[in-house]
């Protein structure tokens, strides 16, 4: 049931070949099975172009060079000016296995948070810089024809650390806006123009379009699932400043969602754990992520009490919500994760944990690794997301 939506290698590789002078038919299986937009195979055909290699290896180029990208963006935008702290700060991003799983294929998945991420890193150190703003907007412009969920990282780009008068915030917030709306519009003109059809392919249309039936659902888990992807920062960020009541009244706490959560219906979309799900039943799923959720609010409530900060707070959660509307998937979160460690790190305090947490992440790294190369090679014609066969 899921395979018209997960994102396959096969398909962006088609889509590539196609701008590469492919016939039509290659576009139309891209169509088929993706509901994307065609930027990233562009991309890749260009960038394959470039180095003279088949066009099938233009999308993996395109993610690796924005992974390069991502590393140089978030250098700047960590909080602690120490070398080893930025450098673990860095590898807990990079090597977080959903990031690291998605940087490695060429897909519309990592692309566009990597855009993003050098985007609002340019708007938040652009100290008016007319050039710099611009080339921000360009890059913003990219995330959202990539993949136009980056839109909802749009409230970030006016949350600087940096001291900002109003004004300030409010002009990148507008060029930024006029940006993503702008080449969203020019884009959809252009694709209609070509295939006929808006945004996505008609077959796909009914099942992303908006729906209040499993709202709820949808945000308990992907709030779960975001606590989850940065264990175990959440829960020490959700016990921190905590006193022995304080923290046995939130360990109540957690355990009501958790009961709660065995009522939860099952997940709609492509809230997974991938090769897990065989050990995994619905129940323990929904218990866990409705736990997890608890983790995720207290986590938020202990952020620092700026309004910069609680801006990144409500604008986590408006991400969220807005994604809780249409169907589910948990790589959608790529695009705020890094935004998430960020805050995290802000917060301080918890740096002992990071030795841990990356040893957790290379193990499952190396975990998914080998079920990827047991189940089928990159860019091969088999399914890579939530409809392969573990």
């Amino acid at each position: 049931m899921f395979l018209p939506f997960v994102n396959q290698e096969t398909a962006f590789n088609q889509a590539a070949t196609y701008f590469r002078g492919g016939s039509s038919e290659n576009i139309n299986a891209f169509f088929a099975a993706e509901a994307n937009s065609v930027v990233v195979p562009a991309l890749g055909a260009t960038l394959s172009l470039i180095f003279q290699l088949g066009p099938e290896s233009g999308c993996r180029i395109l993610s690796l060079l924005c992974l390069a990208g991502l590393v140089a963006a978030l250098h700047v935008m960590l909080p602690d000016p120490s070398r080893k702290a930025v450098f673990v700060g860095l590898a807990l991003v990079v090597l977080n296995p959903l990031v690291w799983t998605f940087a490695g294929r060429g897909t519309a998945d990592f692309a566009p948070m990597a855009l993003a991420v050098m985007s609002v890193a340019l708007f938040w150190l652009s100290r008016d810089r007319t050039g710099t703003v611009i080339f921000a907007a360009l890059l913003f412009a990219a995330a959202c024809l990539t993949k136009i969920h980056a839109i909802l990282l749009l409230p970030l780009v006016a949350l600087s650390p940096e001291a900002q008068s109003l004004q300030q915030r409010a002009t990148l917030l507008f060029v930024a806006l006029v940006a993503a709306l702008a080449s969203v519009a020019i884009y959809n003109i252009a694709i209609f123009s070509s295939f006929g059809f808006w945004f996505t392919p008609p077959q796909f249309a009914a099942a992303l379009a908006p729906t209040v039936m499993n709202v709820g659902n949808n945000f308990v888990r992907y709030g779960g699932y975001l606590a989850l992807l940065v264990l175990p920062f959440s829960v020490a960020l959700a016990f921190s400043h905590s006193d022995r009541r304080g923290i046995l009244l939130k360990l109540g706490v957690i355990c009501l969602g958790m009961a709660a959560g065995g009522l939860l219906p099952p997940s709609v979309g492509e809230m997974n754990f991938g090769p897990f799900d065989r050990w995994i039943g619905s129940w323990l799923t929904g218990a866990v992520l409705s736990a997890l959720f608890v983790v995720f609010l207290l986590g938020l409530f202990a952020m620092k009490e700026t309004w910069v900060a609680r801006g990144r707070v409500l604008s986590l959660l408006l991400f969220l919500l807005v994604l809780s509307f249409s169907r589910p998937a948990q790589r959608y979160l790529l695009l705020i994760l890094p935004f998430y460690y960020l805050m995290i790190f802000r917060a301080g305090g918890l740096r002992r944990l990071a030795v841990p947490a990356l040893a957790v992440f290379v193990s499952l790294n190396l975990v998914v690794a080998t079920v990827q190369m047991r189940t089928a090679p990159a860019g091969a014609a088999n399914v890579f997301g939530p409809a392969r066969q573990f």
